[in-house]
C-alpha cells in the first residue's frame, strides 16, 4: 500500500473514505436502482475510491495552497485586511502602524495657537498685512516680476521674510462666520433687538477683510482676556482635528453716539420697549464676553471660527479693575 501523506487534513478524508463505505454497506438495499443493478452502490465505490486515492496517493502536490507560504507545520493565519501569514504582527509591526493612523496629540498647540488668534484680534493691522500681501503679489502679471520682487523680500541673512501671522494661524483654505455690521449703531443699536446679521468668509484675503470690519466697531480693543475657568475645552476629533470651545472678554473705549431711532432698548428683558439711558458714555470704557467656537487642523491650524456674544450684554468697566484682572490671570499661570 502507498505510504500515506502528511498533508494536513488527511484524517478528514479518511474518516469520509470509512463512513462512505459503512453508508453503502448498510444501505446497498436502497441504493439498487430500478433494473436491479447496483447502479448507486457503485456510485458509493466511486466516491470511497477518489477518497482513497485522495488520501493514500503518492503524489506529492499540496491540495492546500498555502499562498506562497510555507506551512512547516503551522496553520496560515487570515487576517481582516485580506492578508496571509503565519504568525500574528508583532509589537514593532504595531507600533509601525500606530504611528501611520493616529496623529500625535496637538492639544499644547491649539492653546497656543488660540492665543495667537487672540492678538491677532487685538491687532488688526495683522489683518491688514494680508491685504497688502496679496495686492503687492496681485499686481505682478510675469512670473520673473514675482520672483524679481521674492528676491527683493530677502533679509540680511539671507532668508526669507516671515508671512504675515494670519498665514500661520488659519488654513488656505479656513471659513469664518462674523456680523455682518458696518457700524456700531447697527451692530449694538439696531440689531440688538431685531437680531444680529452674520456673514461668512472663506479664504485668508476673504476672512481678513471681514476680520477688519468687525473689529473696527471695538477701536483699540483689547482681546488678551481669556476666561479661566473654564479655559480651553479641547475635543479631538478622528482624522487629526480639533473641536475647541472657550471664552475672552474683549476690552475697548467706547466711540459710538447712538442716532434717536438707533438708541438701543436697555430695559429689563421682557420689557425691552422701554427706553433708558445708556450705563456708558462715549470715552468709557466698556467689556464684552465672547465665547470662541473653532475647529483646527492636526497642527493646530484654524480651520474655522465662529464667535458668539450677546450684544446686549455690554458692560462698563474701569482701567484698575482691568489692572486687577490682567495681575490675577498672570498670578495663576
Amino acid at each position: 500500500m502507498p505510504e500515506n501523506r502528511s498533508d494536513t487534513g488527511s484524517d478528514d478524508f479518511r474518516e469520509l473514505a470509512g463512513s462512505a463505505r459503512r453508508f453503502s454497506g448498510e444501505h446497498s438495499d436502497v441504493m439498487m436502482n430500478s433494473n436491479g443493478n447496483g447502479g448507486g452502490a457503485g456510485r458509493a465505490a466511486s466516491i470511497i475510491s477518489s477518497a482513497t486515492s485522495f488520501t493514500m496517493g503518492t503524489s506529492s502536490e499540496n491540495p492546500f495552497p498555502s499562498y506562497g507560504l510555507e506551512q512547516n507545520g503551522q496553520e496560515p493565519i487570515y487576517f481582516v485586511d485580506g492578508s496571509v501569514g503565519t504568525e500574528a504582527p508583532s509589537l514593532s509591526s504595531s507600533a509601525a502602524y500606530n504611528d501611520t493612523h493616529f496623529h500625535k496629540d496637538a492639544t499644547e498647540t491649539v492653546h497656543k495657537m488660540y492665543m495667537a488668534m487672540l492678538y491677532l484680534l487685538s491687532n488688526p493691522e495683522e489683518f491688514q498685512k494680508v491685504i497688502a500681501f496679496y495686492e503687492k503679489r496681485g499686481s505682478h502679471s510675469t512670473l520673473s516680476a514675482w520672483n524679481a520682487e521674492l528676491e527683493d523680500d530677502k533679509t540680511t541673512d539671507g532668508t526669507n521674510t516671515p508671512p504675515p501671522l494670519p498665514f500661520v494661524v488659519f488654513t488656505d483654505d479656513a471659513e469664518v462666520v462674523l456680523p455682518q455690521a458696518h457700524t456700531a449703531s447697527q451692530l449694538f443699536g439696531i440689531e440688538r433687538a431685531g437680531g444680529i446679521e452674520l456673514e461668512a468668509a472663506a479664504g485668508l484675503l476673504a476672512l481678513s477683510q471681514l476680520f477688519l470690519r468687525w473689529l473696527a466697531l471695538m477701536p483699540g480693543g483689547d482681546h488678551m482676556n481669556v476666561i479661566d475657568p473654564p479655559g480651553l475645552t479641547v475635543m479631538r476629533i478622528a482624522g487629526g482635528r480639533y473641536r475647541v470651545t472657550c471664552a475672552h472678554r474683549v476690552v475697548w473705549t467706547w466711540m459710538n453716539q447712538f442716532l434717536p431711532e438707533a438708541m438701543p432698548s436697555m430695559g429689563e428683558p421682557g420689557n425691552e420697549s422701554k427706553k433708558s439711558e445708556l450705563p456708558f458714555e462715549f470715552g468709557d470704557l466698556v467689556t464684552m464676553t465672547i465665547v470662541d467656537v473653532f475647529e483646527t487642523d492636526k497642527d493646530g491650524k484654524f480651520l474655522s471660527y465662529c464667535p458668539t456674544f450677546d450684544n446686549r450684554a455690554i458692560k462698563k468697566t474701569t482701567q484698575a479693575t482691568e489692572r486687577l484682572r490682567k495681575g490675577s490671570s498672570a498670578i495663576k499661570s
